[in-house]
């Protein structure tokens, strides 16, 4: 380590604070282009239902479902088809105040719930009520300033949705400026390790990775995990050196408050766990050390008293309603993977050590990052053998989650981005090392941008619509795998077609479909081995024929490198673009 006290001497110089504002800046910048991506507006309602006189046919329909707040839980009804009957009826409806996130409106309805009943208590406690009490807390500043609107009931949003556009704004605005201090806290951890190029490096680093950019972008909990994450790390780096209440109390509540915002967020106590034990294991050598505890080893302890009680103070709606709590969290854990905890472990690591080399890293920074790791391997040290539990847990606890759920591996991308850093800074070559540093940063940069121009473009589900309303005939029978909504599938009237799905109506329907819309959002996540045989344009059936692919294409290194793809990509990748393969049934009518 270049920084042999681990402290931030010297750091409040004017040179020092001033990259720090450029680098919030630009992290900033990134985090804020192409923000409004997917947002409901008034040209996407005339593209999906033919405009507003067209929903106001419905309202009768609409009016009752929402009395019996059919869509109430509907993320936590039991996967049954007779369950999602009436919902797949009314879901395009639905549908135009949603974002092209789910997770983004399902956060509305838990604050929507709450503020309703006037209770602190979320309708489910998916994630912890803390990071619900954020985003309503952006919200609740967006309308004192105007720029949302409350003053209206749900059936008038359904008639202009463009009128909830500034609600998710709000939001992701505030995920932003979050993700943006979660760069400002990896500098100063960066600081702390080798002075102001490692801080530097090891932040941009972090803010040109494209999963980090695009989960700064949304209304997810992933941003205010991974800011207390990082200043998780930034107080728990000194106690490699030092015992000091000024690390320790202050790790403690930002343990708590992570895990508050996200549970996985209770892992990154292993930071502060293993750099206290390899500073005590050095005291524990020496000839005269004759006791087992010492009174420094009080601090930890507080540590994790002060970081429980955190966690509740602000999550203390889990108290209030601890049978809910303890339900969702039991549902929760039910639908994880089952396998072998090492089988699912080199599998998940596998899969997301390919996908950030081709997509969601790139290979710049999985390069470094693979190099950093290895050298630490034959020569470790102090911060990579306090950083490797925490990061293996981050790893275990994806790899029991969906295939694709490699945004649950991204606290570990803190500490990887410092180690990194720190190797990179440590070679002696001095031409050497800053080339290595530039290529490396330059190289991330582009793929941080190839994947922000598509945002700042034209969402493809709006195109795919377009040419559906174009080119099949009124009347067509259209399927897909699940019941359409605008994430999943292309959005289209259901006046005008007869829209079915495989889960409601049974596989028996694609046989009576004339069309059929599959979307990379619903393929099957695959296991490493199986996923070089996946196909893209996989057929519903021996009688449909591949009629038209609607997708984009980022392009790293500046416009020279395509990123095509023939498997899934997590929710974050999948939201902003996925592949719609458009299949017509050889004996259903030609469109124009």
């Amino acid at each position: 380590m270049q920084n042999k006290e681990l402290s931030l001497k010297g750091f409040f110089s004017q040179r020092n604070i001033t990259v720090l504002l450029l680098i919030c800046g630009v992290a900033l910048f990134l985090n804020l282009r192409g923000i409004d991506f997917g947002l409901p507006s008034e040209d996407r309602l005339k593209i999906s239902l033919g405009g507003r006189e067209e929903v106001k046919k419905t309202l009768p329909a609409i009016r009752d479902a929402l009395k019996r707040n059919i869509a109430e839980r509907s993320e936590a009804l039991e996967k049954k088809p007779e369950n999602f009957v009436e919902l797949a009826k009314l879901s395009p409806y639905f549908d135009q105040v949603r974002s092209n996130n789910p997770d983004e409106f399902f956060t509305f309805k838990n604050i929507s719930y709450m503020v309703k009943n006037r209770t602190p208590c979320p309708s489910m406690f998916n994630y912890g009520p803390f990071y619900y009490y954020q985003i309503g807390g952006a919200l609740f500043i967006a309308e004192l300033l105007g720029f949302a609107d409350t003053g209206h009931d749900t059936e008038y949003y359904l008639l202009n949705p463009e009128k909830m556009a500034p609600f998710y704004l709000a939001g992701r605005i505030f995920t932003a400026v979050l993700m943006t201090l979660a760069v400002a806290a990896v500098f100063l951890a960066g600081y702390r390790l080798g002075k102001l190029p490692a801080a530097v490096f090891c932040s941009l680093l972090f803010c040109f990775l494209p999963l980090v950019n695009l989960a700064g972008k949304a209304i997810k909990p992933e941003a205010s995990l991974m800011f207390f994450s990082a200043l998780t790390l930034f107080f728990s780096i000194p106690a490699l050196k030092r015992a000091l209440w000024r690390d320790y109390i202050p790790a403690g509540i930002c343990i708590g408050l992570a895990a508050a915002s996200k549970y996985p967020g209770v892992l990154n106590c292993s930071y502060l766990i293993m750099f206290h034990l390899i500073r005590r294991y050095s005291e524990w050598k020496k000839p005269e050390c004759g006791k087992v505890l010492v009174r420094d080893d009080g601090k930890l302890f507080a540590a994790g008293a002060v970081s429980v009680i955190g966690f509740f103070i602000v999550n203390f709606a889990v108290v209030l309603n601890f049978s809910g709590f303890r339900s969702d969290l039991t549902g929760m854990a039910g639908g994880i993977r089952s396998g072998g905890i090492l089988i699912d472990m080199v599998d998940s690591f596998l899969c997301y050590f390919e996908d950030g080399f081709r997509y969601t890293l790139g290979w710049p920074a999985v390069v470094a990052m693979s190099c950093a790791v290895l050298y630490n391997i034959f020569k470790p040290s102090k911060l990579w053998l306090g950083c490797l539990p925490g990061m293996l847990l981050f790893l275990y606890v994806a790899s029991k989650g969906m295939k694709t759920s490699d945004a649950y591996f991204m606290p570990a991308l803190i500490p990887l981005c410092l180690i990194t850093g720190i190797w990179v800074f440590g070679i002696k070559q001095r031409t050497l090392r800053v080339s290595m540093a530039v290529l490396i940063l330059a190289g991330t940069f582009s793929y941080c941008l190839a994947w922000n121009q598509v945002m700042a473009g034209r969402n493809v589900r709006l195109t795919a619509a377009e040419w559906i309303n174009a080119n099949v005939p009124a009347g067509s029978t259209i399927c897909t795998l699940r019941y359409p909504v605008f994430y999943r599938a292309p959005m289209v009237s259901p006046t005008k077609y007869k829209l079915v799905s495989q889960f409601v109506q049974g596989n028996d329907i694609i046989r009576k479909s004339d069309y059929y819309v599959q979307t990379s959002y619903q393929w099957e996540p695959l296991d490493f081995w199986e996923r070089f045989q996946y196909g893209e344009d996989k057929t519903p059936g021996p009688d449909f024929k591949r009629l038209k692919v609607f997708k984009v294409v980022p392009k790293a290194f500046f416009g020279l490198l395509p990123l095509e793809r023939n498997h899934r990509l997590n929710h974050y990748f999948e939201n902003i673009m996925p592949e719609i393969i458009i299949f017509k049934r050889d004996s259903a009518e030609p469109g124009s």
